[in-house]
């Protein structure tokens, strides 16, 4: 309904102060009128570790447990200091598990923007990575002019310096790099 774009002020980034942060972009969310009081952040790539795991095809409702534990297998950091989440990829032929596109992001990076957010007196309702979050829009949005089925798609999606390249195969997401 509304969009705009705001670039931090020098000294008032999340990274170099969240409490001024906060502060700060309270002041914007005025201006603005936003009167939400939940909000749904979306990150760049760069700050989360993204992998596509094979698992062993188990039903949906251990799903989450076996790919918890294969994580944790691969993790470089404990997972009790990250969040995870996963989306199960569709199906492929010649795949005898399960494909699972897993992220971890570390708390640290959750505490921030918690910070942030509740100097603005909101709540963060949810956190996606901004490739897949813009895959889930592509993908929610009405599109007769597919040619394929298995067509693919791309999204890039530029944060300052860096580019995120995202594919999205059959509406769901294929392959996330940044």
């Amino acid at each position: 309904r509304k969009a705009f774009t705001l670039v931090w002020p020098e000294g008032k980034s999340p990274e170099a102060d969240a409490p001024a942060a906060g502060g700060w972009l309270n002041e914007q969310f005025v201006e603005l009128g936003l009167t939400a009081k939940s909000v749904v952040v979306t990150i760049p790539r760069e700050d989360a570790v993204v992998r596509v795991l094979e698992v062993p095809d188990v039903l949906d409702g251990e799903l989450p447990n076996v790919v918890r534990f294969q994580a944790a297998a691969k993790s470089t950091r404990p997972l009790d200091t990250q969040l995870l989440d996963f989306l199960p990829l569709p199906r492929r032929e010649g795949v005898s598990g399960r494909e699972v596109l897993v992220a971890m992001v570390g708390k640290e990076v959750i505490d921030s923007l918690r910070l942030v957010l509740s100097r603005t007196g909101r709540e963060l309702a949810g956190i996606s990575l901004t490739g897949p979050a813009m895959v889930e829009l592509l993908a929610r949005l009405e599109r007769p002019d597919l040619a394929h089925p298995n067509a693919v798609e791309l999204a890039i999606i530029r944060h300052g310096q860096m580019v995120e390249i995202s594919l999205l195969r059959q509406r769901g997401l294929l392959l996330t790099h940044s």
